[in-house]
């Protein structure tokens, strides 16, 4: 009798502990599964962070580049249509070379980066991927089109790194090298009086 009962006390000890080995590792993997989702939602809130966070120069430069004039397109059906006509418009019977051109832009180039530098003070990529929404959206068929995207992506671009060249120039007397604190784009289609482009300092 004595060994019966110790039998079966064993034997329900053994089922306790199995059961009990099912309930662990049944944790084990709700452990593993909340470890995962952990990770899943870490990386998630990295790249929401990465995608919201403010740019620095190169980076603001780069995703413009990427995301705006790669993704520019022109409609192929688009070829139709009448020639503009130059009777009685001016236009330049000859272009000079700007030689030096290269070597300024370069300099220009390098006062910007210098007083700029790593600082995150351009708009996210998240910025831009709206603005390639409103500039990018169906491929170019006429003038109006371009100059949309013109205004869009490369006037509203340039002002953006005027302006905050200008919101430096108190801490970094730098800025008075590039000898421009704004800058506005205007494009008079009814009069060749005015110039297309027009730098105000």
């Amino acid at each position: 009798m004595d060994s019966e009962l110790e039998n079966q006390r064993l034997r329900a000890r053994v089922a306790y502990l199995e059961q009990f080995e099912q309930k662990y590792e049944q944790l084990e993997q709700k452990y593993e599964q909340l470890g995962q989702q952990l990770e899943q939602t870490n990386e998630q809130l990295e790249q929401s962070q990465q995608i919201t966070r403010n740019t620095t120069f190169s980076e603001y430069l780069e995703n413009c580049h990427r995301l705006l004039f790669q993704h520019f397109r022109v409609n192929p059906d688009a070829a139709g249509g009448s020639i503009t006509r130059v009777d009685g418009k001016s236009y330049p019977l000859s272009l000079r070379p700007w030689t030096e051109f290269k070597e300024l832009q370069q300099q220009q180039f390098d006062i910007t980066k210098n007083i700029l530098k790593d600082e995150p003070l351009f708009p996210s990529l998240h910025a831009i991927h709206t603005i390639q929404r409103l500039a990018c959206e169906t491929p170019v068929a006429n003038e109006e089109d371009i100059k949309l995207f013109e205004h869009i992506a490369v006037e509203g671009r340039v002002a953006e790194v005027i302006h905050t060249l200008h919101r430096k120039a108190e801490a970094n007397s730098s800025v008075a090298n590039l000898g421009v604190f704004r800058i506005l784009f205007r494009n008079h289609s009814l009069t060749v009086n005015l110039p297309l482009e027009e730098v105000v300092r």
